[in-house]
Protein backbone atom coordinates (compact mmCIF):
# COMPACT_ATOMS: atom_id res chain seq x y z
CA UNK A 1 0.00 0.00 0.00
CA UNK A 2 1.14 3.52 -0.74
CA UNK A 3 2.00 5.09 2.59
CA UNK A 4 1.11 8.56 1.33
CA UNK A 5 -2.26 7.75 -0.17
CA UNK A 6 -3.63 4.65 1.48
CA UNK A 7 -5.71 2.51 -0.78
CA UNK A 8 -3.34 2.44 -3.74
CA UNK A 9 -1.09 -0.53 -4.34
CA UNK A 10 2.59 0.53 -4.23
CA UNK A 11 4.18 -0.36 -7.55
CA UNK A 12 6.63 1.32 -9.92
CA UNK A 13 3.70 2.32 -12.11
CA UNK A 14 1.94 3.89 -9.12
CA UNK A 15 5.17 5.52 -7.89
CA UNK A 16 5.83 7.31 -11.18
CA UNK A 17 2.48 7.71 -12.90
CA UNK A 18 -0.35 7.50 -10.36
CA UNK A 19 0.81 8.75 -6.95
CA UNK A 20 -0.67 12.24 -6.45
CA UNK A 21 2.60 13.46 -4.94
CA UNK A 22 4.60 12.26 -7.97
CA UNK A 23 2.05 13.82 -10.28
CA UNK A 24 2.48 17.11 -8.42
CA UNK A 25 6.25 16.91 -9.01
CA UNK A 26 5.67 16.19 -12.72
CA UNK A 27 3.31 19.17 -12.89
CA UNK A 28 6.14 21.33 -11.51
CA UNK A 29 8.40 19.97 -14.29
CA UNK A 30 5.71 20.75 -16.87
CA UNK A 31 5.51 24.32 -15.57
CA UNK A 32 9.30 24.74 -15.36
CA UNK A 33 9.94 23.54 -18.91
CA UNK A 34 6.64 24.77 -20.35
CA UNK A 35 6.05 21.30 -21.73
CA UNK A 36 3.10 18.92 -21.63
CA UNK A 37 4.08 15.52 -20.26
CA UNK A 38 1.59 12.68 -20.56
CA UNK A 39 2.39 10.36 -17.70
CA UNK A 40 1.90 7.07 -19.47
CA UNK A 41 5.45 5.73 -19.84
CA UNK A 42 9.07 6.32 -18.93
CA UNK A 43 9.77 7.30 -22.54
CA UNK A 44 7.14 10.01 -22.31
CA UNK A 45 8.59 11.24 -19.02
CA UNK A 46 11.97 11.79 -20.73
CA UNK A 47 10.47 13.08 -23.99
CA UNK A 48 10.76 16.71 -22.96
CA UNK A 49 14.52 16.48 -23.54
CA UNK A 50 14.57 17.87 -27.07
CA UNK A 51 17.47 17.74 -29.47
CA UNK A 52 16.77 21.31 -30.57
CA UNK A 53 18.02 22.54 -27.19
CA UNK A 54 21.65 23.29 -26.47
CA UNK A 55 23.80 20.51 -25.03
CA UNK A 56 23.84 22.37 -21.69
CA UNK A 57 20.03 22.50 -21.63
CA UNK A 58 19.83 18.81 -22.50
CA UNK A 59 22.11 18.12 -19.51
CA UNK A 60 19.82 20.22 -17.31
CA UNK A 61 16.61 18.46 -18.39
CA UNK A 62 18.21 15.02 -18.03
CA UNK A 63 19.45 15.95 -14.53
CA UNK A 64 15.99 17.13 -13.45
CA UNK A 65 14.35 13.98 -14.82
CA UNK A 66 16.98 11.79 -13.16
CA UNK A 67 16.83 13.47 -9.76
CA UNK A 68 13.04 13.30 -9.42
CA UNK A 69 12.78 9.80 -7.95
CA UNK A 70 15.28 10.22 -5.08
CA UNK A 71 13.47 13.08 -3.31
CA UNK A 72 10.12 11.35 -3.80
CA UNK A 73 11.54 8.23 -2.09
CA UNK A 74 12.93 10.48 0.64
CA UNK A 75 9.48 11.99 1.12
CA UNK A 76 7.75 8.59 1.20
CA UNK A 77 10.30 7.03 3.57
CA UNK A 78 10.10 9.95 6.00
CA UNK A 79 6.34 9.53 6.07
CA UNK A 80 6.52 5.75 6.45
CA UNK A 81 9.39 5.31 8.92
CA UNK A 82 9.56 8.61 10.82
CA UNK A 83 5.93 9.68 10.53
CA UNK A 84 7.22 13.04 9.24
CA UNK A 85 5.74 14.88 6.33
CA UNK A 86 8.30 16.56 4.13
CA UNK A 87 6.98 19.61 2.32
CA UNK A 88 6.57 19.71 -1.42
CA UNK A 89 8.88 22.73 -1.48
CA UNK A 90 11.65 20.77 0.24
CA UNK A 91 11.41 18.01 -2.35
CA UNK A 92 11.61 20.61 -5.14
CA UNK A 93 14.61 22.19 -3.37
CA UNK A 94 16.36 18.79 -3.29
CA UNK A 95 15.78 18.31 -7.03
CA UNK A 96 17.00 21.84 -7.80
CA UNK A 97 20.04 21.51 -5.53
CA UNK A 98 21.24 18.27 -7.10
CA UNK A 99 20.56 19.58 -10.60
CA UNK A 100 22.45 22.81 -9.84
CA UNK A 101 25.54 20.93 -8.59
CA UNK A 102 25.74 18.68 -11.66
CA UNK A 103 24.87 21.30 -14.28
CA UNK A 104 27.12 24.04 -12.92
CA UNK A 105 30.01 21.58 -13.35
CA UNK A 106 29.00 20.78 -16.93
CA UNK A 107 31.36 21.81 -19.71
CA UNK A 108 28.52 22.04 -22.24
CA UNK A 109 27.63 25.44 -23.66
CA UNK A 110 24.30 27.23 -23.70
CA UNK A 111 22.66 28.99 -26.61
CA UNK A 112 20.86 32.31 -26.75
CA UNK A 113 17.29 31.02 -26.25
CA UNK A 114 15.23 33.15 -23.86
CA UNK A 115 13.23 30.09 -22.74
CA UNK A 116 16.42 28.24 -21.84
CA UNK A 117 17.77 31.34 -20.07
CA UNK A 118 14.61 31.55 -17.93
CA UNK A 119 14.79 27.85 -17.00
CA UNK A 120 18.47 28.16 -16.02
CA UNK A 121 17.73 31.21 -13.87
CA UNK A 122 14.80 29.47 -12.13
CA UNK A 123 17.13 26.59 -11.26
CA UNK A 124 20.04 28.87 -10.31
CA UNK A 125 22.33 27.37 -12.94
CA UNK A 126 25.27 29.39 -14.21
CA UNK A 127 25.46 30.45 -17.83
CA UNK A 128 28.04 28.58 -19.89
CA UNK A 129 28.81 30.82 -22.84
CA UNK A 130 30.32 29.60 -26.05
CA UNK A 131 33.98 30.38 -26.51
CA UNK A 132 35.04 32.47 -29.48
CA UNK A 133 35.98 30.39 -32.49
CA UNK A 134 39.26 32.23 -32.86
CA UNK A 135 41.09 35.15 -31.34
CA UNK A 136 41.63 38.25 -33.43
CA UNK A 137 44.47 40.65 -32.98
CA UNK A 138 43.36 44.20 -32.48
CA UNK A 139 45.77 47.05 -33.00
CA UNK A 140 44.82 50.21 -31.23
CA UNK A 141 46.13 53.49 -32.50
CA UNK A 142 45.43 56.58 -30.41
CA UNK A 143 43.90 59.56 -32.14
CA UNK A 144 46.26 62.42 -32.96
CA UNK A 145 45.60 65.60 -30.97
CA UNK A 146 44.14 68.45 -32.88
CA UNK A 147 46.08 71.65 -32.75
Amino acid sequence: MCNLYEGSYESSKHFIFQCPFSIRICNWIKYLFNYVINLISINELFSFITTSWSKHMQDITLAVATFVSGPIWHYKNNKRFNNKVVSFHLVIALIIGKTRIICNASLACMNSSIQQFVIRKQLGILDHHRRANHNSSITWTPFARMG
